[in-house]
């Protein structure tokens, strides 16, 4: 993975619209290949409605290659922090 190519991007409306692409963290060192968490801190979601909450993530590979995690739900409140884990493809 390349570490330091990770992001996130967030919707409030259930996925109809998405905010553009934001740096996140990810744990590891440049190239790994074993599962690495990714973090995005203090998501402003800005909803009156915080079942509507979604967030995606991606990180790029060394050689270029993207992959994305699944649109995941994170209702509770209108700020959250979320993650998922990644690894290199084989």
């Amino acid at each position: 993975l390349n570490v330091s190519n990770a992001y996130y991007r967030s919707s409030n409306d259930g996925g109809g619209t998405w905010s553009g692409w934001k740096s996140a963290s990810c744990t590891g060192f440049p190239g790994t290949t074993v599962l690495q968490t990714i973090t995005a801190a203090n998501v402003a979601f800005g909803t009156a409605n915080p079942a509507l909450n979604r967030i995606q993530f991606y990180i790029t590979d060394t050689a270029g290659n993207s992959v994305y995690s699944a649109v995941t739900a994170l209702p509770g409140t209108t700020v959250q922090l979320g993650s998922t884990t990644f690894s290199a493809q084989e």
